[in-house]
């Protein structure tokens, strides 16, 4: 199942939509932009990102 964007995961309503559809018995969800800036994922390692 295509979610979308990670973000919208973190809404009520998106979370109330997927813990529908989890009645179809899927095994997989597929989203996308995981490592956005609007997620505030750090690297914390000290490297550089390239």
């Amino acid at each position: 199942m295509n979610i979308g964007y990670a973000r919208d995961i973190l809404y009520s309503d998106m979370q109330e939509e997927i813990m529908l559809q989890s009645e179809l018995d899927f095994t997989y969800a597929r989203f996308w932009g995981l490592f956005g800036d609007d997620m505030h994922v750090e690297d914390r390692s000290g490297g550089t990102i390239t």
